[in-house]
This record gives C-alpha cells, sequence and structure tokens, in this order.
C-alpha cells in the first residue's frame, strides 16, 4: 500500500495520536457500563461494537506509528511492538520525541508543510485566553454530560451517549495539542516536549509554565533595551 511508504513529522504525529487515543480510552470506558447491565444480549451487544470501534482506532494507530517509523527511516514491522502492553505506552512517546531523518530515505523525502497549521505560533496571552476557553467548555461538558448521564436508561442511548463524549474530548485534545506546539514554536522549543502534556499531573504544571513563559522574541528585546541603555549611559559619560 503506497499510503503505508509515506513519513509523518513528529508534529502530525503527536496531533493525530491526541486524537485517536481518546476515541480508544473512550470504547474502554464503555466496559462499565457492563456493570450495570444484567440482559447478556446486551452485554454481547456491547462487546461486539466495542470490539469493532476499537479495532478501527487501533488500526489507525498502527498506520501512525508506521508513518512515524518511516519518518526516522526505520522498517514499519516495528509496529508489532504494539502488541505488547507495556510497548504501547512507551513507544508512542518515544516516536514523538524522535526527530525524522533530515532528506531523503529510503521511505521518501522529508516532510515539510509551510502552511501547516502547527507551524503558527502564538503568544502567552493567545495561549493562556484559548487554554482558558478550552478549559471552559470542558467544565461545560463535563456538567452536561454528567447531568445527562443520570437520565440514560437504554442501552443505545448508553452506547451513544459514550462515543459522543469520547469524541468531543478528542477534538478538545486535539486542540489542546495543537496549542501547545504552537506555543513551543514561539519560544523556540523542541515540540518533542509537547509530550509533557498528554502525562497526567504533569500537564497541568507544564501547561501552567507555558502561560507564563517569556517568548523567544521577548528575550531578544530585553536584550536590545539593555544595551540601547548601556549605550546611552555610556554617551551620557562623555
Amino acid at each position: 500500500m503506497s499510503f503505508l511508504n509515506k513519513r509523518l513529522n513528529r508534529e502530525s504525529y503527536i496531533l493525530y495520536c491526541g486524537f485517536v487515543f481518546p476515541l480508544l480510552i473512550g470504547c474502554s470506558s464503555l466496559n462499565s457500563a457492563l456493570q450495570e447491565l444484567k440482559n447478556y444480549y446486551d452485554i454481547i451487544n456491547i462487546i461486539n461494537i466495542n470490539l469493532c470501534m476499537a479495532l478501527i482506532f487501533f488500526i489507525a494507530i498502527f498506520i501512525l506509528t508506521i508513518k512515524r517509523l518511516h519518518d526516522i527511516n526505520r522498517s514499519g514491522f516495528y509496529s508489532l511492538l504494539l502488541i505488547i502492553p507495556l510497548v504501547i505506552l512507551i513507544m508512542p512517546l518515544y516516536l514523538a520525541a524522535k526527530k525524522g531523518s533530515l532528506g531523503i530515505n529510503k521511505y521518501g523525502d522529508e516532510v515539510c508543510n509551510e502552511n501547516a497549521t502547527y507551524l503558527e505560533k502564538i503568544k502567552r496571552g493567545s495561549f493562556s485566553f484559548k487554554i482558558l476557553l478550552l478549559f471552559i467548555i470542558i467544565i461545560f461538558l463535563s456538567f452536561v454530560f454528567g447531568v445527562s448521564s443520570s437520565s440514560i436508561d437504554s442501552i443505545d442511548a448508553i452506547i451513544s451517549f459514550s462515543y459522543v463524549n469520547a469524541i468531543c474530548f478528542a477534538f478538545i485534545n486535539y486542540f489542546f495539542l495543537l496549542y501547545v506546539i504552537q506555543r513551543l514554536n514561539d519560544m523556540q522549543k523542541d515540540v518533542s516536549s509537547a509530550i509533557f502534556a498528554i502525562i497526567p499531573l504533569v500537564n497541568l504544571c507544564f501547561t501552567i509554565y507555558l502561560c507564563f513563559a517569556k517568548s523567544k522574541d521577548d528575550y531578544r528585546h530585553m536584550v536590545r533595551d539593555r544595551d540601547f541603555e548601556e549605550s546611552n549611559k555610556e554617551d551620557a559619560t562623555f
């Protein structure tokens, strides 16, 4: 398949995984609904639907992994390591941090999309506002889903509700990682630092750091102003 022979850079890999993994977790969360069901056929239906959806998302993760391996000039067969439970947690972090090979390798040319959204830069104020907006949306959706879940009694409604919930939070996670990457670009930091944004508790501290950290341009202005003041002092002494 020719589409599997293409390369995928770190930024795109992080964003796509940030969207797919919440959907995969959403499928797993449906298992909690089994505890409240006593009808055998309802349980079988949930398992079948859950397995189908989880298989689709797992295949998507395999495709992303193969393309990312090609970007670092490694064979896609290494993606089979994802079958190992512990590796599926470690390997995505490694692929998100590993730089792609420069220039052309045996899987194609280096991925360089100058018009990509993730290449944009956002300042502290804009980043803080967007993160605050996402936080408000999360609180609102949590309230809506919390109130709605108490009134759901049919099995079809439970399944639909769970998938809608997972898709909403997948989109939120996608935009959160996008803003983090853009903020790192503004600070001229390595994009692999974005993996801190997906680690529980660490992501909170990391987000606060990004809200207050100065961009590279801010430091340049500070140095320029300092040099200007020193030159004025030297002129005044003469």
